[in-house]
Order: C-alpha cells, then structure tokens, then sequence
C-alpha cells in the first residue's frame, strides 16, 4: 500500500490525511490507487463546493458595479479551480497551489471590488 503510492504519486503517505468518506461498498471493490484517485476528486470537487456561495456573493456584488471587470474575475476564478480540482487530482494535496492562488486572488478582488462599488454609491468613498 504505502509503496504503491510512493510510486505513483512519488511521495509517501502523508500523516494527518483526509479519512476515508465512508464510501462503504464501492471501496472495498477499489485497489489502493484507484481508491485514493476516488477521495482526492471528492476532496476536490468539496473544496469547490465549500468556496462557491462565497464565490457567487462576490461576483454579484462586484457585478453590479462594474459587470465587465467582474465576469473577467470570474472566468479567472473558474480557472483557478479547475486547476486547483486537476492538482489535486495529480498529485493529492501538494498540487493544489497554483489554481488555490488564483482562485482566491480572483475572489478577494471581486470581494474588493463589491465593498469599493458600494462605499462609493453611499458617497463615503469619493462617490457621487
């Protein structure tokens, strides 16, 4: 078990990993591999999950003040999380890095620029 992840993700068994989800049936009918594939694109497709209502909140907020912007961060936040969901489908936890940036940068400017759109319609921020 613990060689056969060496081999195919190159690093061993990390401590403290995500417990099995309780798949039951279907696991027990999965070799190692196969079954570790299966719990890092649940713990992928969760974490994007878990950041979508958070993600949707923003885009309208921003949306409504400056749409073109917004839809564009959008877009590059969609990327993001597909990376995220393909890293960790590669190479488990390691490899979700570089779309977790992105998605999150996209998400914190989208959030900026919702609170920027609406400090500035209540004219505390240089609005009108």
């Amino acid at each position: 078990m613990y060689q056969a992840h060496k081999k195919e993700f190159g690093s061993p068994i990390s401590k403290g990993g995500h417990p099995d989800n309780g798949l039951g049936r279907l696991a027990s009918k999965l070799d190692f591999i196969t079954w570790i594939k299966l719990q890092n694109a649940q713990r992928g497709h969760l974490n994007y999950l878990e950041g979508l209502p958070s993600l949707l909140i923003n885009l309208l907020a921003a949306g409504l003040f400056y749409p073109i912007t917004a839809s564009a961060l959008g877009c590059i936040s969609i990327v993001g999380r597909q990376l995220y969901s393909n890293g960790y489908l590669k190479k488990g936890p390691e490899g979700r890095g570089p779309g977790f940036m992105l998605a999150t940068l996209s998400n914190l400017g989208l959030m900026g620029m919702g609170f920027y759109g609406s400090l500035k319609m209540t004219g505390l921020f240089g609005g009108n």
